[in-house]
């Protein structure tokens, strides 16, 4: 059997969650690290896995943010939050191993928030919700957005609406979903690097248009779907 799926039939984890722990060396197979998702293990096998405060994470998208907050060193503490795009609750679980006092969870889908939190007293949870068409008075520390299927560019405005002059600001940058058609292969790939640098250098013009300030910007300490590379950048309102 696969690793993978041995571990997440072992250990009631999802696929993802499993090939997050492979892939990060987090797995020992009879006192051995192993990398290959598709490690062939049998039944006899001993399965370890390391610990780490990154095994408490659903998806491997959550390590992106985490490791984030301690390059920046942005302590969240008793902060109010808005996670822009949810889903299954990548970065607001993040927010809440670290110490966030709430969490507005804004998703275009439903029935996406994870069972381990979707009951959680310091989620709020809008589903089926378009930022674009979301409204609140409340004054967010934070505010962290990793959307698919649209660009950044569409949502800045909305964006810089709900920011105040102390709001945070943390944008997942995904050149898959930022450049022209033309420079995106199948399954989303995107291999021309001047067109990703050409992309990101017009979002940084578009960023200063819209009142940001850009405090960092770091490649991703993890790529993204299909390997591709991607880039977090924290904001401040000018």
């Amino acid at each position: 059997m696969r690793l993978d799926r041995f571990i997440s039939e072992k250990y009631d984890f999802s696929r993802n969650k499993a090939q997050f722990l492979v892939k990060e060396w987090l797995v020992k197979v009879n006192s051995k690290i192993i990398e290959k998702v598709s490690f062939d293990t049998k039944e006899t096998d001993f399965i370890e896995i390391i610990e780490d405060r990154r095994n408490e994470f659903v998806a491997r998208s959550a390590v992106k943010l985490y490791d984030f907050l301690d390059l920046i060193d942005l302590d969240v503490t008793d902060f109010i939050c808005l996670d822009i795009w949810a889903s299954t609750w990548w970065f607001s679980q993040v927010m809440l191993l670290r110490w966030a006092k709430l969490i507005y969870a804004i998703d275009v889908w439903t029935s996406q928030l994870h069972e381990s939190i979707k009951n959680n007293s310091k989620i709020i949870s809008f589903e089926n919700t378009d930022i674009r068409k979301y409204e609140s008075k409340e004054k967010f520390d934070l505010i962290t957005v990793d959307v698919s299927f649209i660009s950044l560019t569409k949502i800045i405005s909305k964006i810089k609406e709900l920011s105040s002059k102390n709001t945070n600001v943390i944008l997942l940058f995904k050149p898959q979903f930022e450049v022209w058609k033309a420079n995106i292969w199948k399954n989303w790939v995107v291999k021309d690097k001047k067109a990703i640098t050409n992309s990101l250098d017009s979002f940084k013009k578009i960023l200063k248009e819209n009142g940001f300030q850009i405090q960092k910007l770091s490649e991703s300490t993890l790529p993204g779907e299909a390997w591709n590379i991607e880039y977090l950048i924290f904001l401040k309102v000018i």
